[in-house]
């Protein structure tokens, strides 16, 4: 069963990461950050979807 979209993408951020920065510390504060950021973006539309 091949990957979905989603899976592709975390797969090549990892990828991406992975080689710019061997330290798991910094690549998990990095996507941490980015998981955030969309958190704070998406939370309108989660909470219009929650009324």
């Amino acid at each position: 069963m091949p990957d979905s979209p989603l899976s592709s993408e975390l797969k090549a951020l990892v990828n991406s990461l992975n080689r710019r920065d061997g330290n798991i510390k910094v690549r998990r504060a990095r996507i941490d950050t980015i998981i955030d950021d969309d958190f704070a973006v998406l939370s309108p539309v989660y909470q219009q979807l929650a009324k």
